[in-house]
């Protein structure tokens, strides 16, 4: 067997771990969406939205790639991993002050006094994340991600637990809170006690710390204007919108972003590792590029199709009536998310590379557009149609989204010669043809008075009929793999 072989053959087995750990996570995570929708008022989302903004923004900027740094280092012994725990330990202390302090002018700034103690709480969770043992970015590096997967599922499992249980005791904002501390407290022992491998202690090795601040510094340019263009939404919409209209969206969001987000990681976890291995090598990333891509993006493509179609639908067959403004947003985000993942590959193959640079340059042109287009947005849809700012924003965030990727596209070409546009035009077209009609379909038997469930199977059985052509041969291939194990 070849190496080439081999490699494809880790990929594949990472996959599938990701499938089970990932997938499960957020099905979970989506699971207790639903059910908390139930149990807590929609200004609670709201508060959470703003919140889990913030420890973002705040983790984001304070970024040092250790995980990047371990992938990509030639160095696997323990003072290097020890260091690189060491930094990630002392930068959770300080974010876990930070959040204290931004408390008081985060909760002025958006009129909810209740920020101005929910964030201390979640500074918690930031403080524990610290203390993750860096088994997780080995595991990654080796592509042996079966207890790493497991681990998050195992972890989210216990978050949605401690969040039902309080609701149901206390039904209020700090639910969501406690329950984030309680995942990151079991994944930072399952990271110790349950992954393989020697464990951290605090260690300060001069050149593996000058190794990973060097790697850092791009890392951390990259992630701080990434958390500016992936957030602006929420940070925006908590200023231009109502804490209530802010907690609908976010829901509507949580759906629209399930594949986004799932398969946005699996280029991280999976693709960047592999790419990483064959640029080490001295292989040329074109022919991997694509290969790798294709069944990615063919499962996004068949979901987010029927994100566009169905958006509407899905909201009302899992949401009570509260949320169901939300349909139009999921429809919006769904053709978002996937210029945002497609342009998403060319940054974990720019990772690989070792220029996160060229990532900082993509989601500067993102962050840009967002700050003029969603105000600008808002603006427009409110003076065409009042009650209309939403679609507007929604539609400036979709055109950062495309200005995002033709930025990628530009430096993927100009530095790598590297641009799958056959594959891209092929299956944005696709897309497009599929969950317009679709779109119009599901709005016609709502008027029409279809049964919600009915709907949802027509929407769902008509779109997979439409993709299978292309999903049915991965869909074989995996069965008789299964099958053959």
């Amino acid at each position: 067997m070849s190496d080439t072989e081999r490699l494809e053959g880790r990929a594949r087995r990472g996959a599938l771990w990701f499938a089970v750990g990932y997938g499960g996570a957020q099905l979970l995570r989506f699971v207790g969406n639903v059910v908390l929708s139930r149990m807590l008022y929609a200004e609670a989302f709201g508060l959470i939205a703003i919140v889990a903004s913030v420890l973002q923004g705040l983790e984001l900027f304070s970024d040092l790639g250790v995980h990047v740094s371990i992938v990509q280092s030639e160095r696997e012994d323990r003072a290097f991993r020890n260091t690189a725990w060491t930094l990630q330990l002392a930068r959770g202390a300080v974010l876990t002050l930070a959040c204290v302090g931004l408390a008081g002018p985060v909760a002025t700034f958006y009129e909810a006094p209740e920020l101005a103690w929910l964030l201390p709480i979640a500074g918690i969770s930031v403080a524990l994340a610290g203390f993750e043992s860096t088994k997780l970015a080995a595991a990654m590096r080796e592509l042996e991600l079966r207890r790493r997967e497991l681990t998050a599922l195992l972890s989210q499992a216990a978050a949605l637990v401690t969040m039902i249980v309080w609701a149901a005791i206390e039904p209020s904002a700090t639910a969501l809170v406690v329950g984030g501390i309680a995942g990151a407290f079991v994944k930072v022992v399952l990271s110790h006690f349950y992954l393989p491998g020697p464990g951290n202690r605090l260690t300060w090795e001069p050149d593996a710390a000058r190794e990973l601040i060097r790697v850092g510094r791009w890392v951390f340019v990259s992630t701080l204007t990434h958390f500016v263009s992936s957030q602006s939404d929420r940070l925006l919409f908590g200023a231009l919108l109502s804490m209530a209209a802010l907690g609908v969206y976010h829901m509507g969001a949580v759906i629209a972003r399930l594949p986004v987000e799932a398969l946005g990681r699996f280029t991280f976890d999976v693709m960047f590792p592999v790419y990483r291995k064959v640029r080490s090598e001295g292989g040329a990333l074109a022919e991997p590029f694509d290969r790798l891509r294709r069944p990615v993006f063919v499962a996004a493509a068949w979901a987010l199709s029927g994100l566009l179609a169905g958006g509407p639908t899905a909201v009302q067959l899992v949401y009570d009536p509260r949320y169901h403004g939300a349909g139009t947003a999921i429809q919006w985000l769904a053709v978002a998310g996937w210029v945002y993942l497609v342009a998403t590959t060319y940054s974990a193959m720019f990772l690989a590379a070792g220029e996160p640079k060229w990532i900082a340059q993509g989601d500067v042109v993102k962050a840009a557009a967002l700050a003029l287009g969603i105000p600008a947005g808002f603006t427009v849809g409110e003076a065409l149609a009042p009650g209309g700012g939403l679609n507007g924003a929604l539609a400036g965030m979709l055109v950062a989204d495309v200005l995002r990727y033709a930025a990628s596209i530009r430096i993927s070409v100009r530095h790598l010669r590297v641009w799958g546009r056959g594959l891209e035009a092929q299956l944005t077209l696709r897309l497009v043809a599929v969950g317009v009609p679709g779109a119009w379909l599901g709005a016609w038997m709502d008027a029409a008075g279809w049964p919600v469930v009915l709907r949802a199977a027509l929407i769902f059985l008509a779109v997979t009929a439409c993709w299978w052509p292309l999903l049915g041969p991965y869909a074989r291939e995996r069965w008789k793999a299964w099958r053959a194990r």
